[in-house]
C-alpha cells in the first residue's frame, strides 16, 4: 500500500503544527474525515529523534462507534445520552448509530448539528430561558437545567470534559421531567378557580347580609314607631325564610296590635306613661 501524500490528507497541516508542540500523546479537535464519510476524534503522538521533531503517529476513534457505545449504555429512565463538540455539533448520538442518521450525515458531508439529528430535545438545550434545577449548585460536579420543549418539561445534565483538549466536548445526557403543560395548566385552573370562588363567596355573603338586614332594619323601624305610639307609621313587617325572624315578627306584631288597642281605649298620654314604666319607652 502506498503512502498517501500529505495535501491529500485532511488536517493534516493542522495535526503537525500541533504534534510539533507536544512533549507527548494527546487529543486533536474532532474532523470530518471525507474518506469515512464520518468525523473523528484523533489521538497523536509526535515522532522525536535526538529530539528533532520528524513526523507524528496518529490513531483515531470514530463518531459512529461512539455513537453505538451510547446505544449500549441503555440508561434507564428514558435518558438521552449525547456527546457535542463546539457547543452546537454533535460528535456522538444514538441517531448518529442508526443506518438512516448515518446516511443523512454522509450526505451532508460535515458533521451534524443540534437540529439535524431527529432529536427536538437535544435541539433545545442551549434553548433561551433556561430554568436552574434546585439540588444543583457551583459544586456539583455537573452542570444541569431543565426547560420546557412543547408540552413538556426535559432536564439536561452535561460536563465540559477538559481531558481532551483541544477538543471542546460537552458530555451528558437529558430526561423526561415530571411536570408536563397539561399539569401546568391544571394548576392555574386551581389557583383560577380558587379566585372566583372567594369573590363569589364574598358577593354571596354580601348579597346575603343585605337580605338578612332588610327584615332586622324594618323590625328596628317598627320598634321606634312603637315607642313614639305612631302605630299609623309602622311598617308592614311580613314573614322571612328565616325561621327566628319571622318568629321574632309575629310576636312584635301581635305586642303591636296590644298597644294599639290600649291607645285606642286609654289616653295616649297613660300608654305612654305604662309602657315607659315597664321599659318599652324612654
Amino acid at each position: 500500500m502506498l503512502p498517501e501524500r500529505r495535501e491529500n490528507i485532511p488536517g493534516a497541516d493542522q495535526l503537525l503544527e500541533r504534534a510539533r508542540t507536544m512533549e507527548g500523546p494527546g487529543w486533536g479537535k474532532p474532523m470530518w474525515i471525507e474518506v469515512l464519510g464520518e468525523t473523528i476524534l484523533p489521538i497523536i503522538v509526535p515522532i522525536r529523534v535526538h529530539g528533532e521533531f520528524r513526523g507524528l503517529v496518529g490513531a483515531a476513534i470514530r463518531a459512529t462507534d461512539l455513537s453505538r457505545f451510547l446505544v449500549d449504555l441503555q440508561l434507564p429512565d428514558e435518558r438521552t445520552p449525547f456527546i457535542l463538540f463546539d457547543h452546537d455539533k454533535i460528535l456522538a448520538h444514538p441517531f448518529l448509530a442508526q443506518p438512516e442518521g448515518i446516511a443523512l450525515q454522509r450526505a451532508r458531508g460535515r458533521p451534524s448539528t443540534l437540529a439535524e439529528v431527529d432529536d427536538p430535545v437535544l435541539a433545545s438545550i442551549w434553548a433561551p430561558d433556561q430554568r436552574q434545577i434546585d439540588w444543583t449548585n457551583d459544586r456539583t460536579p455537573f452542570m444541569a437545567h431543565w426547560n420546557w420543549v412543547n408540552d413538556n418539561s426535559f432536564a439536561w445534565f452535561y460536563r465540559q470534559v477538559g481531558e481532551y483538549a483541544p477538543a471542546d466536548l460537552t458530555v451528558g445526557y437529558y430526561a423526561p421531567g415530571r411536570e408536563s403543560a397539561w399539569a401546568r395548566w391544571i394548576v392555574r385552573g386551581i389557583l383560577i378557580a380558587g379566585v372566583l370562588l372567594m369573590l363569589f363567596t364574598a358577593i354571596v355573603a354580601v348579597l346575603l347580609g343585605r337580605r338578612l338586614a332588610r327584615p332586622i332594619l324594618a323590625l328596628a323601624d317598627a320598634a321606634r314607631a312603637v315607642e313614639r305610639l305612631e302605630f299609623d307609621r309602622m311598617p308592614e313587617l311580613g314573614s322571612s325564610r328565616v325561621r327566628e325572624l319571622s318568629l321574632a315578627n309575629r310576636a312584635f306584631e301581635r305586642m303591636a296590635r296590644g298597644l294599639r288597642l290600649s291607645a285606642t281605649y286609654l289616653p295616649r298620654a297613660l300608654v305612654a306613661h305604662l309602657t315607659a314604666q315597664t321599659g318599652l319607652c324612654r
